[in-house]
């Protein structure tokens, strides 16, 4: 039982590590969307529709948002480049 048992974590612990091989995080999304523009823009107007009411009765939780600043920067340099 124990044999079964290490063998049992040994291949856990390599799904693990393959998992996190392969996860994609936030950085090699803001890095996509850097090099797509067209799926930029989409998400900039959702974000847009969604977040309208909240930008206006609570600007300090989208303040809080490290990621979503990030794309901003993101979607000003893309806007720029086009310009």
């Amino acid at each position: 039982m124990k044999n079964y048992f290490k063998q049992f974590v040994l291949i856990l612990e390599k799904k693990v590590q393959l998992r996190q091989k392969y996860a994609i995080n936030e950085e090699a999304i803001l890095s996509y969307l850097k090099e797509n523009h067209t799926t930029a823009k989409k998400l900039k107007d959702i974000l847009e529709l969604e977040l309208t009411h909240i930008k206006q009765v609570r600007p300090d939780i989208i303040a809080s948002w490290k990621y979503y600043a990030e794309f901003e920067k993101i979607w000003e340099k893309l806007e720029l480049s086009r310009s």
